[in-house]
């Protein structure tokens, strides 16, 4: 029987844990290494008014907050302070845990020390209906203690890209779960959580100084790290240097500015050449030594024409004249006489001269020699002069 009557209540208290348990509406925080949870319970139940004999509607509010150590060291010197100003004026609160004081706006419980992984909780109770929309939006209980005496080993250096790893630990020991703020040399913030043995670590990505502070302990040491720039150190004597991947595109980058200067002065090259060879090209041809002086004069619009043949029986031909318009045959004639007879007196001066070479040398081609071309166009200025004294004469004798 007695067994029957304990099964029995135990099965009772399990059904109202699972009825409050689906009615509940909880709340969740954190802070400063402690867990909170505000659980609000709200029960009705209805009755007949004696005064109205109508049937009303009466409201109850539990409010339970729950409080856990999470950090690996005690706390001690606790403060739970709770904001009762959400509640309507004049209700009555019924604290099942007395507060240590309540001065109507809020109520504070105090507790000596809590141990790591320790649990507290406080109940109330109001006769009204605390909506679950105002419930949530309420804020965290505040809660404060004794700041513990915490260690923060650090390295001093490290190369940047490196991970740098952190240990905590207060009075020799381990602190778990505390929060470790990152302060790195750009101002950027970032949160580390120390795993069980304390430790937590993060990758330092600038150069520079990283400082550190734990939330909710007193850091007794001042903790920094300079972060640097890894030296590129040389190879050591006789220690195998790796040999460089094959690099195609490399190779090839590096030698087209050296192709590309070839090119250019190939093409300069090529560019004087044709430059210096249409020059050439574009000068008058020289004058073959067998060629006579006065053809320059024949070109010039001179009638005029000389041969000379060293050998027997050698005969010149002078001056092919016609009678110009407006001269009779016998000027014309007069004209071959004075022409005659300047060759033959031009004749009589190179005859020395042409016998000389007729006894000592081979027939040849006359070439004649410098003096021998200033015979030449003496006599051909000797002919101009008698031409123009002819057309003078004519001219007066028109008149």
């Amino acid at each position: 029987m007695k067994n029957g009557a304990t099964l029995l209540f135990a099965c009772m208290l399990l059904f109202s844990a699972a009825v409050f348990a689906e009615n509940a509406v909880f709340v969740k925080y954190e802070q400063d290494g402690f867990f909170i949870q505000r659980i609000l319970q709200v029960s009705s139940e209805s009755k007949i008014s004696i005064t109205t004999d109508t049937a009303i509607t009466l409201y109850a509010s539990e409010v339970k907050l729950y409080i856990k150590n999470t950090g690996s060291t005690a706390r001690s010197s606790i403060a739970i302070v709770e904001d009762l100003t959400y509640l309507p004026s004049g209700a009555k609160i019924e604290f099942m845990q007395k507060p240590s004081d309540i001065d109507g706006r809020a109520a504070t419980w105090r507790l000596d020390e809590l141990a790591p992984g320790g649990e507290y909780s406080v109940t109330y109770r109001v006769p009204i209906e605390v909506k679950e929309e105002a419930f949530k939006m309420l804020a965290s209980p505040q809660i404060t203690a004794k700041m513990v005496d915490v260690s923060l080993f650090v390295p001093a250096t490290a190369e940047k890209g490196s991970a740098i790893e952190l240990s905590l630990s207060a009075g020799g020991k381990p602190v778990s779960g505390a929060k470790i703020i990152v302060s790195s040399p750009t101002g950027a913030t970032m949160q580390v959580l120390t795993d069980a043995e304390g430790k937590a670590q993060f990758k330092a990505d600038d150069a520079g100084f990283y400082t550190y502070s734990v939330v909710g302990y007193n850091l007794l040491n001042i903790a920094a790290t300079e972060c640097v720039v890894p030296k590129i150190q040389a190879p050591t004597a006789g220690a195998a240097i790796p040999p460089k991947p094959f690099d195609f595109l490399g190779i090839i980058s590096g030698i087209l500015p050296y192709v590309a200067g070839i090119v250019l002065i190939v093409a300069i090259a090529l560019m004087v050449f044709n430059y210096v060879q249409a020059t050439g090209e574009s000068k008058p041809a020289p004058m073959p030594p067998s060629q006579s002086p006065s053809s320059a004069y024949q070109s010039a619009g001179q009638n005029f024409s000389y041969t000379y043949s060293p050998s027997a029986g050698a005969t010149k031909t002078g001056p092919q004249t016609s009678a110009p318009a407006g001269f009779s045959a016998e000027d014309a004639a007069r004209k071959r006489e004075a022409t005659r007879a300047l060759l033959d007196r031009r004749k009589a001066e190179m005859k020395p001269e042409v016998e000389d070479e007729e006894a000592g040398e081979e027939a040849v081609e006359f070439a004649p020699s410098k003096s021998r071309s200033e015979d030449i166009e003496k006599t051909i200025r000797e002919l101009e002069a008698l031409k123009a004294k002819l057309k003078k004469k004519k001219a007066k004798g028109r008149k």
